[in-house]
């Protein structure tokens, strides 16, 4: 992720034919690392559910979704999923 880190210097923009910000920050640079950053927080929800589970055990989203109480790690999972969704969007 340090490749795309969009604030080095050698990576701002001069040309005004490019997005950019006031400072010369590089829109495209900035979009795709936030887009890898979401990808590797999105796999450390789905990987804290299999790493703090004794073993695993497949659970159907629809079904946590459907709970009307949800405990931490119900959460965790719903917020997995619409994470990839948004990913997926994008």
């Amino acid at each position: 992720m340090l490749a795309l880190w969009p604030w080095n210097k050698e990576y701002y923009i001069t040309d005004k034919d490019y997005a950019h910000t006031k400072s010369g920050v590089d829109v495209e640079r900035m979009a795709s690392f936030a887009h890898s950053r979401q990808t590797v927080i999105s796999a450390l929800f789905g990987a804290v559910w299999l790493i703090l589970r004794p073993r695993f055990r497949s659970l159907p989203a629809e079904n946590v979704i459907r709970y009307p109480e949800k405990t931490v790690m119900e959460y965790s999972i719903i917020g997995h999923l619409h994470i990839m969704l948004a990913l997926i969007g994008i």
